[in-house]
């Protein structure tokens, strides 16, 4: 039996497969990393799985099974993977979580050249290319949520840097988003609510989020991207109406992606962590180095 766990910045859901998936429990992420090792132990002792299968928010250094330079985090720098290996006796397999979700995706829809993004506290994208996973030398190939989007309003990100994509989408910024805009909320709810009744804000929105989206897919030529996450699920309507412009979008080079719901939903990177052990596509499985010294 296999454990799947999708560490977020906001929540975590713990799941087994076995030829299906079975979500057991969704619980608040803890901020302090020991915390958070203690909590999934505790959990995972429960289930007594022969490997544990782990989406994780980014960004990874993945030789080491360690979560890095984390905005969401009180620790920066943390081992995930060794600390509950040593604790449980199993293996532990680690990706990011949109990476999970662009495999699982991909998988469902049979698509070799796919993007999936999650929008959600922060801004993740993982991308499948000539079906192949695009991992980079740390697993980090996807960290388009720290690209730049504007030098003119460097609203600032929980990275510590400005103006990036996730200062202007990430679902915990978009009040410093508002904010530079001459405006106050104090959530994500708040300002979408603010969205319907004030049109600047709203063609801010739209420009940043289109800008995003093109730059996406002229970065990596998907035939499909797919959306989730928990700020896109509660304001569907509103991106789905924005980003049926795409097409005319000026920024956009290529030929428009399709732009659809994810088929796994929020359960995506869930599925993805139990494709990617089952499946073990060797430019992933190499990258977890510390695997050959475990036991």
């Amino acid at each position: 039996m296999r454990a799947v766990l999708d560490i977020g910045g906001t929540k975590t859901a713990i799941g087994i497969y076995h030829g299906e998936l079975e979500l057991l429990k969704v619980i608040p992420t803890p901020k302090d990393p020991k915390d958070l090792i203690s909590v999934l132990i505790k959990e995972l002792k429960k289930m007594n799985a022969n490997e544990i299968s782990i989406a994780t928010m980014g960004p990874l250094k993945i030789s080491e099974g360690m979560i890095v330079n984390n905005p969401h985090l009180n620790e920066k720098n943390f081992e995930l993977a060794r600390p509950l290996m040593m604790e449980l006796g199993v293996p532990v397999y680690m990706v990011n979580d949109c990476v999970a979700g662009a495999w699982a995706e991909a998988k469902a829809r049979k698509s070799e050249n796919l993007v999936y993004i999650g929008f959600g506290t922060g801004i993740g994208i993982g991308a499948v290319v000539d079906g192949v996973l695009l991992m980079g030398k740390e697993g980090n190939a996807h960290e388009f949520g720290h690209v730049t989007l504007s030098w003119n309003m460097e609203i600032p990100c929980g990275c510590g840097g400005g103006g990036h994509v996730e200062s202007f989408l990430g679902g915990s910024n978009l009040p410093k988003f508002a904010k530079a805009l001459g405006y106050e909320v104090s959530s994500a709810k708040e300002f979408f609510e603010l969205m319907k009744k004030e049109k600047a804000l709203r063609d801010a929105f739209e420009r940043a989020l289109l800008s995003f989206i093109s730059s996406v897919s002229n970065a990596y030529d998907p035939e499909v991207i797919a959306l989730s996450g928990g700020v896109y699920y509660k304001n569907k309507e509103l991106f789905d109406e924005i980003l049926e412009k795409l097409p005319e979008w000026k920024g956009l080079v290529v030929e428009a992606p399709r732009v659809e719901e994810a088929k796994y939903n929020d359960l995506a990177p869930l599925y993805g962590a139990a494709f990617l052990a089952e499946d073990k596509p060797p430019n992933w499985f190499r990258k977890l180095k510390y695997l050959v010294d475990w036991k």
